[in-house]
C-alpha cells in the first residue's frame, strides 16, 4: 500500500517546501543571487536553474506569501503604534522605467515592546498616497523620522510623533557648527542642552530595558520630572508633558 501523496505547494513541480524555503532563505535572507545558489545546487550534484528557481520563486509569493503578507498587514493595523520608514533601492530592467531611476522600498512596523511585525512594499516613489493608502481607517500614534508627507495624511485619528534619533542630529549639528560642546555650553546653548536631554532619556529607556519592563517602559515613573524638562518642539520650553515620552519610548 501506498500512501497519497501530499499537495505540491506548485502543481506540477517537484520543488518542495523545503526545497523552497531553502532557495528564499539563500536569496531574501542571505542576499544570495540565484546564479550563487544556482552553482551550490550543482556542487551537490543537483542541476536546477535560475530561471526555474525566480519561476518557483514568483508563483509561491502569489500562491502563499502574499496571504501571509496580508494577514501580517492585518495584524499590524489592530496596534496602536505604528512605525513608518522608507529606503531607496534601484530596480534593474524593470517595465517603462530607467535602472538608474530610484524606487523605494516602504516599511510599516509594530513598536519595539509590541508583537513584532514588519511589513515591506515596493513602491516606485515615497508619495504621500503610499501612507495613506495603508493606513487608510487606522487610528493610533505614527512614528516616523520627520518626513513631511506622514505628517499630512489627512487622518484626524492618527497622533503623529517623531523619532528622537532624528530629532537629536538636528542638534548636534547645530553644536558642532557652533565649534563643539565646549564653547556650545559656554554660550548657555539650548541646541546643547536640548541634545543633553535627549541623551538622557536614551539612556533612562535602556534602564528600563535592562529591568525588563516590556510594554511599561513607555511610560514614566509616577512623581517623576519628564527628561525634557518641559522643553517645546522648538527647545524653548514648555512643552505637553507626553510629548517627548511619546517620541522615545513608541
Amino acid at each position: 500500500m501506498r500512501a497519497p501523496q501530499p499537495e505540491p505547494p506548485i502543481p506540477g513541480s517537484f520543488a518542495t517546501p523545503s526545497l523552497l524555503a531553502w532557495i528564499v532563505n539563500g536569496k531574501y535572507v542571505m542576499s544570495l543571487p540565484l546564479y550563487r545558489i544556482e552553482a551550490d545546487l550543482k556542487a551537490c550534484g543537483a542541476t536546477i536553474s535560475r530561471q526555474d528557481m525566480a519561476n518557483w520563486m514568483m508563483n509561491v509569493h502569489a500562491r502563499w506569501l502574499a496571504k501571509v503578507h496580508e494577514r501580517m498587514k492585518v495584524e499590524l493595523l489592530s496596534h496602536v503604534r505604528i512605525h513608518a520608514d522608507e529606503t531607496t533601492v534601484q530596480v534593474l530592467k524593470e517595465p517603462n522605467r530607467e535602472a538608474k531611476k530610484k524606487s523605494r522600498m516602504c516599511l510599516f512596523c509594530s513598536a519595539r515592546c509590541d508583537v513584532p511585525v514588519y511589513v515591506f512594499e515596493y513602491h516606485e516613489t515615497r508619495r504621500k498616497g503610499v501612507a495613506q493608502e495603508f493606513l487608510a481607517g487606522w487610528s493610533g500614534t505614527l512614528t516616523t523620522d520627520g518626513y513631511k508627507p506622514y505628517f499630512n495624511l489627512g487622518n484626524p485619528n492618527i497622533a503623529n510623533t517623531a523619532c528622537l534619533v532624528h530629532v537629536r542630529r538636528y542638534f548636534a549639528q547645530i553644536v558642532k557648527i557652533a565649534g563643539g560642546g565646549a564653547k556650545a555650553a559656554s554660550a548657555a546653548s539650548v541646541a546643547l542642552e536640548a541634545r543633553r536631554r535627549i541623551d538622557a532619556m536614551f539612556q533612562g529607556r535602556l534602564q528600563v530595558r535592562r529591568h525588563g519592563a516590556g510594554c511599561q517602559e513607555g511610560r514614566p515613573r509616577r512623581g517623576a520630572p519628564p527628561a525634557h524638562g518641559g522643553l517645546r518642539g522648538d527647545g524653548r520650553g514648555p512643552a505637553s508633558p507626553s510629548l517627548a515620552e511619546v517620541f522615545v519610548f513608541n
